[in-house]
């Protein structure tokens, strides 16, 4: 299961505060527990400098060096859009995510369902994480 959520905010430049959209992607696992979350960053070309609590940063762009030391990620590129991907440490969304499934009328987990045949029920539950 996959959620994104899209923001546009403004990274610190080094002359001027640079526009920068970000798309913030959830992997669930089939119980509705997060995976992973990462977030790609676009940017117009030129010197960019940003900020991200990641534990990977990949180029999804071009070739050019992405320098990433503590929370400080910097580029410089020619091409009209850069985007690049950070991985989050920290994977804690908004909501909290349940799944649960229902099969010819049975509570059953999803390890379950695998070559299954029947009537299927999945309900997807969601709330604001309270943490």
């Amino acid at each position: 299961m996959l959620l994104t959520l899209s923001v546009t905010t403004y990274a610190s430049g080094t002359d001027k505060p640079t526009a920068k959209e970000e798309v913030i992607y959830g992997i669930f696992s089939l119980d509705g527990s997060v995976k992973d979350v990462y977030v790609v960053n676009i940017f117009s070309q030129g010197n960019i400098l940003d900020y991200g609590n990641y534990t990977e940063v990949k180029n999804l762009t071009t070739s050019d060096k992405i320098n990433q030391k503590g929370d400080e990620i910097t580029v410089s590129t020619d091409t009209d859009k850069l985007y690049y991907q950070g991985t989050l440490e920290d994977k804690g969304l908004p909501w909290d995510i349940s799944i649960k499934y229902t099969l010819d009328g049975k509570k059953v987990s999803h390890e379950e369902l695998a070559g299954k045949n029947g009537e299927l029920e999945i309900d997807i539950f969601v709330k604001k994480n309270s943490g």
